[in-house]
């Protein structure tokens, strides 16, 4: 059986779309709340936890896979 988790659509404030695991999702809020004037400070930690879920586009633009 696949590790299959949930996940959530988010945008960060400059509109990027992320498709993240839902267990990660505090932690892009507290990151996004953090950078408001700072992102500089949390660029790097931010990029390596979250660059790979970045859709890279429209999320409607986006394909997204279930397994039925």
């Amino acid at each position: 059986m696949k590790n299959l988790q949930k996940v959530v659509a988010v945008q960060d404030e400059s509109s990027h779309w992320y498709v993240i695991p839902m267990k990660l999702e505090k932690k892009f809020d507290e990151m996004i709340e953090q950078a408001d004037g700072e992102w500089d400070v949390i660029e790097k930690e931010f990029e390596e936890l979250f660059n790979k879920y970045r859709t890279g586009g429209a999320l409607n633009n986006t394909q997204l896979w279930a397994e039925l």
